[in-house]
């Protein structure tokens, strides 16, 4: 049986005495005390994507994305849904918010998936698919005018 007073002979993973990090170790990976409020580990730059935004005034079904030039191309830090990327597409695209367009997001299975109008879109502010097939990550919105419904 072990002395209680001899605790010294207590040897490696349960030694409590003697050894070098004293609980000042550091990971490689990021802790939750360490992310910050825009959901990145401090020090950690945010993944840059692109939108590829395409306005139309044809039936969004028959639109392929790869063989349409986009009408603008911006970057974006990449985020989990919509409204973020929508509010920095209306700074540049002003006309967008005014309802003269349906907004659709390319999905994961290649399909236009409705979003609606500018607001409808912007409120439920939806997630959005983030196509990594090439080197830069894309989200791709399309636009279709309302002289295509009418």
């Amino acid at each position: 049986m072990m002395n209680v007073n001899n605790l010294s002979v207590l040897q490696g993973a349960s030694r409590v005495s003697g050894g070098f990090s004293r609980g000042r170790a550091l990971g490689s990976s990021a802790n939750i005390a360490d992310i910050s409020p825009s959901g990145y580990a401090a020090g950690v730059s945010a993944i840059k994507g692109k939108i590829k935004f395409y306005i139309v005034n044809f039936n969004p079904s028959v639109m392929k994305h790869t063989e349409v030039n986009p009408s603008g191309v911006m970057s974006i830090e990449m985020v989990a849904t919509i409204r973020p990327i929508l509010d920095k597409l209306v700074r540049r695209f002003e006309t967008l918010s005014d309802s003269k367009h349906t907004l659709y997001v390319l999905s994961e299975s290649g399909e236009w998936e409705l979003k609606g109008k500018y607001n409808i879109a912007y409120e439920d502010d939806e997630e959005v698919f983030w196509n990594e097939d090439t080197s830069i990550p894309v989200v791709h919105i399309l636009a279709v005018s309302n002289s295509y419904y009418y």
